[in-house]
């Protein structure tokens, strides 16, 4: 299959503002209290003023609609769904984090679930929008990628092996992984119904997803002060210490655990923790990871034939995300 070349024009900033004006008048005819909803315009005003447009959520499926030929505003029903269940995800991992509790009034924790819902139900909302055939297919992936979302999360809390690196890497895949390929999929399929090319764009999605979590859990964690991330037990600790613990020689782990335990009462564990999980190769590990399922997404994309220009906005909106560190680890 070859997509012809056609003209793209693209303002980030007024599509993701028409998504959330799209969200915000499903949310209205639905009935909802004018309480939620001034809640959760102020949620959205927040998220548009923190947020850079060109990589929002919002614009995963609509870049992928056009990539493979659609018009981006087809996609605008899924990218305005896929950022509202992403900002439910992010108000329900602050609760269970305890972020909500520690800054929020005493009311914080119910306000907080009640949007998440808000948000949840005004996405499935967002996707009626679709035409018929389309919503049919886009709507039951996105709920089977909320309950496999959920499982992964779930799966999280249940693990206590510290050295499952390969089930820690898997439940990244399915945290982030799952929900963007179902997003970048959803996309696709506004713009085709070509089978071989929607799948590929998935594809894409999923390494997507996955190179966020492995970029989080990296920049996160090697920065300093944040010795929480560290001393986390179980499956909760980032990929970079449990790569440490799996690799290290006996010596080194004993010396490793020791630090870990102590770095909320000791003011140098924590530096000397870093320093020795990057001399045991840490770093190393995530950056060789995240080159990894770039190139797999690079030949998701290899395997059908896009035009370039279309192929660019894909290519674009995954630079973007970090570039500096994506550059260190291109291969």
């Amino acid at each position: 299959m070859s997509i012809s070349e056609q003209p793209i024009a693209m303002d980030a900033q007024s599509l993701v503002s028409e998504a959330y004006a799209l969200l915000l008048k499903c949310c209205s005819e639905s009935g909802a209290d004018p309480v939620i909803l001034a809640e959760m315009r102020r949620v959205l005003n927040k998220v548009e003023a923190d947020e850079n447009p060109s990589v929002s959520a919002t614009m995963l499926p609509l870049v992928a609609c056009a990539a493979v030929g659609g018009d981006l505003r087809d996609a605008l029903p899924v990218g305005a769904a896929f950022q509202a269940l992403t900002i439910s995800s992010k108000l329900l991992d602050d609760v269970v984090d305890g972020d909500v509790q520690r800054v929020g009034a005493p009311d914080a924790v119910p306000r907080a679930i009640n949007t998440a819902m808000a948000f949840w139900g005004t996405a499935l909302l967002a996707l009626w929008r679709l035409p018929g055939p389309v919503y049919l297919e886009v709507a039951p992936s996105f709920d089977r990628g909320v309950v496999c979302v959920a499982g992964a999360q779930q799966r999280e809390f249940a693990l206590y092996d510290r050295e499952s690196l390969d089930v820690a890497l898997e439940t990244a895949i399915q945290k982030l992984g799952w929900g963007f390929q179902i997003a970048a999929w959803s996309g696709a399929r506004c713009g085709t119904s070509e089978r071989r090319v929607i799948e590929a764009i998935g594809e894409w999605g999923l390494c997507c997803g996955v190179i966020i979590q492995l970029l989080d859990d990296t920049e996160g964690f090697w920065e300093a002060g944040a010795g929480g991330d560290l001393a986390l037990a179980g499956s909760q600790r980032k990929l970079p210490v449990l790569y440490a613990l799996a690799v290290a020689t006996p010596e080194e782990r004993a010396r490793l655990e020791d630090l870990l335990d102590n770095v909320n009462e000791d003011a140098g564990a924590e530096g000397a923790a870093r320093q020795l999980m990057a001399d045991i190769g840490a770093s190393d590990y995530m950056l060789a990871e995240i080159a990894n399922y770039r190139r797999r997404a690079r030949r998701a994309l290899d395997a059908v034939d896009l035009d370039p220009n279309r192929r660019a906005m894909l290519d674009g909106w995954l630079a973007a995300l970090q570039p500096a560190l994506l550059g260190d680890c291109d291969g």
